[in-house]
């Protein structure tokens, strides 16, 4: 399950501008009015779209682990307005459940090591007592509450010294953090910071591996294995998988490819404490090998620094 964090924020208020400090292979960005970005130009992944059929695609298709749906809100101002001649009060709840649809799969359906922003603009509470994020009106707010599907909401607050983000419910809106994750009430308005603490705090990585299954419990009895934090990028691609009969195939057409021999891959294995150095490639356990094809990168990138 992935973690799903909501930002809000008044228009101009940095929401936007906290994407400054991610480096252009860290982030993906849906882009739902297709506006620049508020600093110089990054190579984010980026979709330009507010159709929820495509946006589900990209978010399914990007290896990215940081997401950002930005100006989130305007999925459902958008969809309103392309069905504003319908009559009658159906369309609020399919507006509603199609941006409820989107968040769920996100939490669902997405690896335990990812986090997507939904950066969202505020609007007054009913009462007039507060704000809240900003949606399309009473007849949506009465069938889904959006904070409500967020442990983390952070809002933007700008002052003399600047910009940052408030970790902490004021009274008059729905911000909320968990115990222990942010240290101050304020914090820079770095959306990449705020990447960490929370990877940090629920120890992602470890999560990710523990969710995939079969390969995490070959190893589980191991005090130690090798590093779970690899890319899959182009390694395992489920619309073109590797074309070996077995795993054992598999893992030494990906070993190929990295120009990795056996001996080297023998030696990180056994260095880990995994498999005893005499132990034959044939001999490691199915679930073992497809954790090794995983995480080739970062094995290539151990046993170059070897070679160094």
């Amino acid at each position: 399950m992935a973690i799903v964090v909501m930002i809000l924020g008044e228009s101009g208020t940095g929401k936007s501008a906290s994407l400054r400090h991610f480096s252009d292979d860290e982030l993906a960005v849906v882009n739902v009015i297709g506006k620049p970005l508020p600093f110089r130009k990054k190579h984010f992944e980026t979709i330009s779209s507010d159709s929820y059929g495509e946006i589900s695609k990209f978010l399914k298709k990007t290896d990215k682990k940081s997401i950002v749906i930005d100006d989130a809100q305007y999925l459902m101002a958008n969809e309103y307005m392309r069905r504003a001649q319908e009559k009658g009060f159906d369309k609020f709840t399919e507006i509603g459940q199609n941006f409820w649809n989107l968040v769920n799969s996100c939490i669902q359906k997405l690896p335990a090591d990812t986090i997507v922003y939904f950066l969202q603009h505020v609007e007054s509470t009913a009462d007039g007592s507060g704000v809240k994020a900003k949606t399309i009106g009473k007849l949506i707010d009465e069938k889904i509450t959006l904070e409500g599907m967020f442990s983390i909401v952070l809002r933007t607050c700008v002052t003399d010294e600047g910009y940052f983000f408030r970790t902490q419910n004021n009274g008059s809106d729905t911000v909320k953090s968990p115990v222990g994750m942010f240290d101050d009430e304020l914090i820079s308005n770095d959306l990449k910071a705020v990447d960490q603490k929370i990877r940090e705090y629920y120890e992602l990585e470890t999560a990710a591996v523990m969710e995939s299954g079969g390969f995490a419990d070959a190893i589980q009895e191991h005090k130690e294995y090798l590093d779970v934090n690899a890319p899959h990028v182009d390694v395992v691609d489920d619309e073109t998988p590797l074309q070996g009969k077995t795993l054992l195939d598999d893992l030494k057409e990906v070993m190929k490819s990295k120009g990795i021999t056996q001996a080297e891959l023998k030696d990180i294995v056994a260095e880990k404490g995994v498999y005893p150095k005499s132990a034959k490639i044939s001999e490691y356990e199915d679930d073992f090998i497809e954790y090794l094809i995983h995480n080739i990168n970062k094995i290539e990138a151990a046993i170059i620094r070897k070679r160094g």
